[in-house]
């Protein structure tokens, strides 16, 4: 009896961790940008690390895309290369690199890459070239919409249709690498169904430059501002670490600019109206 007592209450222990990976965010539309705010971790637990996460999209413009780019033909890679304006490094090392991709319901997208020879470095992003490490670029139909730094990429939403997904292995300084004198690179075809058709979005980087988030315990009227840091791997996603220490209504204020456009707005936790988790006291899961 003892025994399953104590394997009740790990179950009930891990299904309480699970359950976190259940976000419930709050969405708002600011001129024309998308945007996410919420705990990191939900439910959010007084005295647990957890972190302020912020996600910004925009419509993906018809006028970024490539001439030809949905006409389901491969394109000449010099094409992508300067519609994106990167400059080519020519690999001291071999490397290669090959992608999958499985459909979700909903839209999105799972891209699993294979990078042969490599070594994913997003520790040293903007810093000096190293061979055999670095980072990569992701396309949709020749529109880059993010930064790749492991070997899983999510893409959410994607308009309906038929999607050209392109990788390319890009250096610390986000030259675009070369072997031989060809671009090491691969791209996937995918068929996202009818039924979950959404207007295609990019994420929309550099925001940690002019964005902060204000975190505020309503009840005490305690306040912090707090730096935003882009997420590695996820185009447009932000967080602000915290371990916020008394439980109840908060208050999320968003402040600064979005590509030059002003921004501030409050977002509130559920007691408060909102859509995003209280902080619940941490006695419910102790033991």
């Amino acid at each position: 009896m003892r025994r399953l007592a104590i394997a009740v209450l790990l179950a009930l222990a891990l299904a309480a961790s699970a359950s976190a990976t259940a976000r419930a965010h709050e969405d708002a539309e600011m001129g024309g940008y998308s945007v996410t705010v919420g705990f990191l971790k939900e439910p959010a637990y007084e005295g647990e690390m957890n972190a302020v996460e912020v996600r910004v999209v925009k419509p993906m413009s018809a006028d970024d895309h490539d001439d030809g780019a949905d006409d389901g033909h491969d394109h000449d890679h010099s094409t992508d290369a300067a519609h994106d304006h990167e400059e080519m490094h020519e690999s001291e090392v071999p490397v290669g690199v090959d992608i999958s991709a499985e459909v979700e319901d909903g839209g999105g997208v799972i891209v699993h890459v294979t990078a042969e020879g490599w070594r994913w470095a997003p520790e040293s992003m903007d810093e000096a070239h190293e061979p055999g490490a670095g980072h990569a670029h992701i396309y949709i139909d020749g529109v880059k919409v993010g930064r790749v730094y492991s070997s899983r990429y999510r893409l959410s939403e994607l308009e309906s249709g038929e999607r050209r997904i392109r990788v390319t292995l890009n250096t610390n300084d986000h030259k675009q690498l070369t072997l031989n004198g060809d671009p090491v690179e691969a791209s996937a075809t995918v068929t996202i169904p009818g039924a979950a058709s959404h207007a295609a979005t990019v994420g929309v980087e550099g925001l940690e430059n002019t964005l902060r988030a204000e975190i505020i315990h309503v009840a005490s009227g305690a306040a912090r501002t707090l730096d935003l840091r882009a997420s590695p791997g996820a185009a447009g996603r932000y967080e602000a670490s915290l371990i916020p220490t008394s439980p109840g209504h908060y208050r999320i204020r968003l402040f600064g600019e979005i590509e030059g456009e002003a921004i501030d707005r409050t977002f509130d936790s559920h007691s408060g109206g909102g859509d995003f988790d209280d902080v619940v006291s941490a006695a419910d899961i102790q033991f």
